[in-house]
C-alpha cells in the first residue's frame, strides 16, 4: 500500500474475450464481468476514508488471443465484438473507472479482424465522446435510489447501475453483468422521488419507454447488455441543488 500511495494513477489490464474460455498466456480472468469487479477493487485500493482519491484507468482488450503466435490459442479467438467492447467499457465505468485504454489493436493481424475492430472502436469512442458531459459530471446518486427487480419481483443482483445527477436531468447507466438475459426488468425509484418521473429515453438507442405510476419503467436486458436512461426523476433532497422542474416553475 505504501507503493500505491506514491502512484498518480492506478491501472490494471484484463483480457477475458472470448468470454468464459481459458486462453494460453492468460491468468484466471476468463469472465467479462471481472472487468468491473477488478475495477471496483482498484477503486477501494485508491480510496481514502471511502472516498476515491486516485484515478483508475482500466486497460481493456483490443486484440484477439488467436493472433498471438507465441501462444497456442484457437484462431477464432478474435478481438472483442462491438457488444463485448461496449459492455467492458461501461462495466469499468459503472464500477468507478475514470479512464479507459484499449491495448493491442496493432496486433490484429487478420485484415477482417483489423477493419471490423477499428470500426467498432471508433463507434465506441464516438459514443463516449458524446456522453462526455454526463460521464464527467461530478454529482452522483447512490445506486440504492433505485429498485432493480426481476420479473418474479426478486432483486436483480447482477444488474449494476451508476446514477448521474445533472441540473436538468438524471441519467442512469444500467448493465447486466452476466451472459444470461433478463426479461421484463422493473426499474423503480424509491418513494422519495416526489412522483415526478414522466419520461424515460434510452440514449444511443432511440427508444422512449412507458412510465408507470410516475416512478418506474420496464426493459429487457440481453447478456452483458448496457442501457443508458435519460429521465426527469426528481428526489426531494435535490431541492438543495436544483429547482423542482414541476412545482418551482
Amino acid at each position: 500500500y505504501e507503493f500505491l500511495e506514491a502512484c498518480d494513477v492506478l491501472s490494471e489490464d484484463i483480457y477475458p474475450i472470448p468470454d468464459g474460455k481459458r486462453k494460453e498466456g492468460q491468468g484466471y480472468n476468463i469472465q467479462s464481468y471481472l472487468v468491473g469487479e477488478h475495477t471496483e477493487r482498484l477503486v477501494k485500493m485508491g480510496s481514502v476514508n471511502n472516498a476515491q482519491h486516485t484515478p483508475i484507468w482500466m486497460v481493456l482488450q483490443g486484440f484477439g488471443w488467436g493472433d498471438f503466435e507465441v501462444f497456442d490459442n484457437p484462431k477464432d479467438f478474435i478481438p472483442p465484438t462491438r457488444h463485448e467492447m461496449r459492455y467492458m467499457a461501461y462495466d469499468a465505468i459503472v464500477h468507478g473507472a475514470t479512464g479507459l485504454i484499449w491495448y493491442g489493436p496493432f496486433d490484429t493481424k487478420s485484415d477482417n479482424n483489423h477493419i471490423e475492430f477499428w470500426d467498432n472502436l471508433k463507434v465506441m469512442a464516438s459514443e463516449l465522446k458524446e456522453l462526455y458531459p454526463i460521464l464527467t459530471c461530478p454529482n452522483e446518486l447512490l445506486p440504492e435510489k433505485l429498485y432493480l427487480l426481476k420479473e418474479d419481483g426478486s432483486k436483480a443482483e447482477h444488474l449494476k447501475c451508476k446514477i448521474k445527477l445533472l441540473k436538468d436531468r438524471v441519467v442512469i447507466f444500467v448493465i447486466n453483468t452476466r451472459p444470461e438475459p433478463l426479461r421484463n426488468v422493473k426499474i423503480s425509484a424509491i418513494d422519495d422521488n416526489q412522483g415526478q418521473l414522466t419520461k424515460v429515453k434510452v440514449l444511443t438507442e432511440d427508444r422512449i419507454l412507458t412510465v408507470s405510476e410516475n416512478k418506474s419503467w420496464v426493459d429487457d436486458f440481453e447478456g452483458y447488455d448496457v442501457h443508458i436512461y435519460e429521465t426527469d426523476l426528481y428526489f426531494s433532497f435535490m431541492r438543495r441543488y436544483y429547482d423542482n422542474p414541476v412545482t418551482d416553475k
